[in-house]
């Protein structure tokens, strides 16, 4: 989803205090540029997506556009380039091309963060960089009302926009390219549209220009106008912090639980809470996360980070009487391997527990691997679920539209081992051995020959070593499809080849 603005107002130069001790790049800075839009380049990206519906094949190649801008981070020397990673996702070719100019120049992507929606890029040719100035990150965020200007290439022209609106609101919010999670977030009222995304956000105070986040989408809704999203610098440093210590994104620090909110008093009192006190329930653990080793299904956290959780599991944000957010906000502020405090009261005993946050991933991941995994046997085709599968299959609202089965496993599934995948038989390829079969389409599969398989090449393996006369594949629904054994191996070839499927499984398994 694309990111944006609104009217005029164009930033003057800036100087502003990077995070973490991180130094502006060499080159020319800010307050050494005229302009600060001469910051702000056009991204050209040829995408060729996978199409985890029709798992064997490549959507149609297509052109799309963005915005990136320079930005002096990290040691000196360090030539990056900021965008959204929905913009440069899937592509084959990235090119750039700096306000004013006529040519374009071959970018590469060094890390891409999904569900962040943020990527770093680079460019070999030096001169590219000759007179590029370099945005300088914000360490605050700004206040509410203060006057935002974004900067990008959105459409309906070809020269760089500029756009002004106000920032309404910081909060957590789901960002749309990774609906699994939730991130701090600014509001702005400006209008946003597509190709603004990766443009940063400026705020000018005392003189000075900041860049205080990424402009990245718009909230979809037919009854909201002019709700805007940047991704504030606080989110933005933390992926570049990830990027440098580690080479490579490894993510925000995740809880590994879900939690009740305790707003009923009579409960509160039933689960030992006394007047006064406040907490959340946990009301389930991921057994494959580190949570699982120090939480307890019916705890009640009473403390994140050394500051207390209201019922609603909200706790102060930052230092405002009159400012609460979501608590998952203080453990997003960590990374993967730092240590998270807790203070639990457990079977009405208070306890102060530690917990190192390890990379939680969901039941239904948001970034499954690319090319897509699927296995087809006697014309039954079998994926692992996925979020990009339901988004093939059902569009973008496919929280909307999805069996509900599928979705519960998307918004509550957790792992029980760490290779855990929920499988689907996504269609029947139609032949005269699936006569009757061919109806039965984006189904979870619950069993195999009376097993329950781990995972997809799980069940290719146990495919592969039945002896049985039949194969027995147990849907849901109570429904079940059953094959003889021989005839449907013997058959997968002609089925291929008349769907003109180059394999009966995906190049992860190709040696199953």
């Amino acid at each position: 989803m694309p990111a944006a603005k609104r009217p005029a107002a164009s930033p003057k130069e800036t100087r502003k205090k990077n995070a973490k001790g991180a130094a502006p790049a060499a080159g020319a800075c800010l307050e050494d540029a005229t302009n600060a839009n001469d910051a702000v380049v056009k991204v050209f990206a040829a995408v060729s997506e996978p199409n985890y519906a029709v798992p064997w094949a490549y959507k149609p190649q297509d052109a799309r556009t963005g915005t990136a801008f320079a930005v002096a981070w990290g040691k000196e020397g360090n030539q990056w380039l900021l965008t959204n990673a929905h913009v440069v996702r899937h592509a084959a070719v990235v090119q750039v091309r700096k306000r004013g100019d006529h040519q374009k120049f071959i970018a590469t992507v060094l890390c891409v963060g999904l569900d962040c929606d943020l990527a770093v890029l680079t460019v070999s040719s030096a001169k590219f960089w000759e007179g590029l100035p370099r945005v300088v990150l914000s360490v605050e965020l700004p206040k509410l009302q203060d006057e935002v200007t974004v900067v990008g290439y959105p459409i309906g022209g070809d020269n760089a926009c500029v756009t002004v609106g106000v920032v309404s609101r910081i909060d957590m919010q789901r960002y749309n390219v990774c609906w699994s999670r939730s991130l701090l977030a600014i509001q702005i009222d400006a209008a946003i549209n597509p190709g603004n995304s990766g443009g940063p956000c400026f705020h000018e105070e005392s003189g000075s220009v900041e860049c205080i986040g990424v402009a990245f989408q718009v909230l979809g809704r037919d009854d909201a106008e002019n709700i805007g999203y940047i991704i504030p610098s606080e989110v933005v440093n933390h992926f570049l912090v990830d990027y440098v210590k580690h080479k490579s994104y490894t993510g925000f620090g995740s809880c590994g639980f879900t939690v009740q909110a305790l707003e009923n008093g009579p409960m509160r009192h039933a689960l030992g809470l006394k007047n006064g006190e406040s907490g959340i329930l946990v009301r389930r653990v991921d057994p494959s996360s580190s949570a699982g080793k120090v939480l307890k299904k019916g705890d009640i956290i009473r403390k994140v980070q050394g500051q207390d959780i209201g019922d609603d599991g909200k706790v102060p944000f930052r230092g405002a009487r009159n400012e609460r957010i979501d608590f998952h906000y203080l453990i997003s502020k960590l990374f993967i391997g730092d240590t998270c405090s807790f203070q639990v009261l457990r079977d009405k005993h208070l306890l102060e527990l530690r917990m190192k946050l390890s990379a939680v991933r969901p039941l239904v991941l948001h970034d499954p691997p690319d090319p897509p995994k699927y296995f087809v046997v006697g014309g039954l085709v079998f994926v692992p679920l996925s979020e990009p599968f339901l988004m093939d299959d059902f569009g973008a609202d496919f929280h909307k539209q999805a069996p509900i089965g599928m979705i519960y496993h998307w918004a509550e599934g957790m792992r029980q081992f760490a290779d855990h995948e929920i499988i689907v038989l996504s269609q029947v390829l139609a032949s005269p051995l699936t006569v009757g079969f061919t109806d039965f389409y984006n189904v979870t599969l619950l069993k195999f020959n009376g097993q329950q398989p781990k995972n997809l090449e799980n069940l290719i393996n146990l495919v592969k070593a039945s002896k049985d006369e039949y194969l027995t594949f147990e849907i849901e629904r109570n429904n079940s499809i059953i094959l003889p054994r021989k005839e449907a191996l013997k058959q997968t070839a002609n089925i291929l080849k008349e769907n003109m499927i180059p394999h009966d499984r995906s190049v992860h398994y190709r040696r199953s």
